[in-house]
């Protein structure tokens, strides 16, 4: 038990998990945040030169157990090859939303984004039980909602913005329900949003930043492939800057 002494009024909600990935999506959009309370950007420790941050609870991708031991995300899950094929049609989407933005064309991703909806609103759902199908729940939600703030975006910083939070959420899913029938490659880039940095998917290996699109193409780290087994792609970090 806590005694609340201010900064809070009865009835209001508090976070009791989740709170790192909470927390990093309101860096991303430089709100105020545990790591930023002033809001605005945020020491972070980043280096152009692929080190990662000091502290994971300011990289959008880093594990909530890497961020200080929420266990919300934990291992793969299996799920059937019909869950699969339906997954497949979102990802696909997503990945289109990557290539707009990595090219600078800002309605294109808006229409991906819309595209990435409407396929999540094609998963049935009926076919995980259990904690997968809990686990699916959650991270279509937060797909759900950050798919509709990049398709309603005023402009392409807002829609990188959207796509951040939108990959933080889909790494989560490839990594516990696999990316579809594809493979895909972890990239983080350092220098996204003030230095507080930035991870997302992309089909190609060699980086494609949907964060600063022709201005630093290239800019971003191989963290790791997914879709495959052990031993079938190159895990190797190498960075394209």
């Amino acid at each position: 038990h806590y005694i609340v002494h201010d900064g809070l009024a009865e009835g209001e909600r508090v976070v009791v998990n989740g709170n790192f990935k909470i927390d990093s999506a309101m860096q991303i959009m430089a709100e105020p945040s545990m790591m930023s309370p002033e809001g605005g950007a945020a020491s972070s420790g980043h280096h152009h030169h692929g080190a990662d941050a000091s502290h994971a609870a300011a990289e959008p991708g880093a594990s909530p157990t890497q961020a200080g031991g929420d266990k919300e995300q934990a291992g793969a899950l299996q799920v059937p090859a019909l869950f699969t094929a339906e997954l497949d049609r979102v990802v696909s989407a997503y990945l289109e939303i990557q290539q707009a933005l990595s090219s600078d064309q800002h309605k294109e991703a808006q229409l991906a984004a819309k595209d990435l909806g409407v396929q999540l609103q094609g998963v049935n759902m009926k076919l995980l039980s259990g904690h997968a199908h809990h686990a699916w729940m959650k991270e279509a939600a937060g797909l759900a909602t950050a798919a509709t703030r990049l398709s309603d975006s005023s402009d392409i910083t807002k829609a990188r913005e959207a796509f951040a939070l939108l990959s933080e959420s889909m790494i989560v899913v490839a990594k516990r329900f696999g990316p579809g029938r594809q493979v895909v490659h972890r990239i983080h880039c350092p220098m996204a949003f003030d230095n507080r940095g930035a991870d997302w998917l992309q089909a190609a290996k060699q980086t494609e930043n949907p964060y600063f699109g022709s201005a630093m193409f290239r800019c971003g780290a191989l963290k790791e492939t997914i879709g495959v087994t052990a031993g079938q792609a190159d895990q190797g970090g190498a960075s394209d800057e």
